[in-house]
């Protein structure tokens, strides 16, 4: 049966990640997504020397709920160019993986970088070889804590160059996030995606949008194909877990709103994942 999944950050306003974990383990989700890129900046706990001690709590937390983590997602760099917080935001991946270590997390979700929009290299092969060099390094890493990486979709309108990056690299652990907004954005059906990307796809995060803005919106609110989607990742053969990352929809929503907001994007990542059990038997 298809697990669903959803990111922390459906409760980014709790004070300690440890009640988000709680609330979405009683709500009935198989697996979070440990969003750490939400951590950070320079008060976080992420980045004080007592960082394992953080990391222990969300650990324990998640052991007692009956929950496990299913992916993190790695910090997100600033546009090449931009140099001033690559140290600080190196240290916090590195910590992040050695925490795929420590909880036993299988993926770690990348970015790749570029230029900023309109820059005259944003899409020159000097990007390309500087991404191919620079994850090659962190899935060295990746491999050091047990895990592996995956390359994240942004705004390209293929898969070509994310296969291309992969296969330039060169290494077995390095596999593709496919985010259904980032595609729909970039004017591509997240099925057709899938089909481009075939066993190369390990990691979901599955949101909706109506084409104009990265909306992180439940799924059949906005205008994705979602039974297109479904069927696509049935003709691949995905095994995967159906995770969620809608926040937009529901951390903003009120306290006494919130817990039910998530259960109705639990009944509808439940419903995709019971769409593709069906198809497959």
């Amino acid at each position: 049966m298809t697990e669903v999944g959803i990111s922390l950050d459906a409760y980014r306003k709790a004070t300690e990640p440890a009640d988000g974990i709680r609330r979405l383990a009683e709500i009935g989700f198989d697996a979070i997504d440990l969003n750490l890129s939400d951590w950070c900046n320079e008060r976080s706990p992420f980045a004080s020397d007592d960082w394992m001690d953080w990391i222990d709590e969300i650990g324990e937390a998640a052991s007692s709920a009956g929950v496990r983590f299913c992916q993190v997602h790695a910090p997100i760099f600033d546009p090449l160019g931009n140099h001033g917080r690559d140290r600080f935001l190196a240290k916090l991946t590195e910590r992040t993986l050695e925490t795929c270590g420590m909880l036993d997390i299988p993926y770690a979700v990348f970015h790749r970088r570029s230029y900023p929009k309109r820059h005259p290299h944003r899409d020159s092969e000097k990007v390309f070889s500087h991404n191919v060099k620079w994850l090659r390094g962190w899935a060295e890493v990746c491999d050091e804590h047990g895990a592996s990486m995956a390359i994240e979709n942004l705004w390209e309108p293929k898969a070509s160059e994310i296969i291309r990056t992969i296969d330039e690299i060169g290494r077995d652990n390095i596999h593709v996030c496919l985010d259904t907004g980032h595609a729909y954005l970039a004017r591509i059906e997240p099925a057709a995606m899938v089909k481009e990307l075939g066993d190369r796809l390990k990691v979901l995060h599955i949101h909706d949008n109506d084409g104009a803005s990265d909306q992180h919106v439940l799924p059949y609110v906005g205008r994705i194909d979602w039974p297109g989607f479904v069927s696509s990742l049935r003709a691949i053969g995905f095994e995967g877990i159906m995770s969620l990352e809608v926040h937009c929809q529901v951390q903003r929503m009120p306290e006494d709103v919130i817990d039910d907001a998530v259960r109705l994007a639990l009944k509808v990542g439940r419903h995709l994942a019971e769409l593709l059990d069906d198809d497959q038997n």
